[in-house]
């Protein structure tokens, strides 16, 4: 995998983190006929979806980070 594949990968984590958080405040707002136990059990699998989404795409920063740094083998 290269820089641009990483890079491509780091934006769309932060696009899905972007649709989940919206899902998250959607379901915030409504008044669904849901029992409230249920809506909490899937509102923190959405955030603990949104969290792991932005541990993976800090991690592929450093990882860009890291590359970007590296002395070239060439220059």
């Amino acid at each position: 995998m290269n820089l641009t594949d990483m890079r491509a990968r780091m934006r769309r984590l932060a696009k899905l983190a972007q649709g989940l958080a919206q899902e998250a405040s959607l379901w915030k707002q409504c008044n669904a006929p849901v029992l409230y136990v249920r809506r909490l059990e899937y509102m923190e699998g959405v955030q603990d979806a949104v969290s792991g989404l932005e541990k993976a795409r800090v991690a592929l920063a450093k990882m860009i980070q890291e590359e970007e740094t590296k002395p070239s083998l060439f220059g």
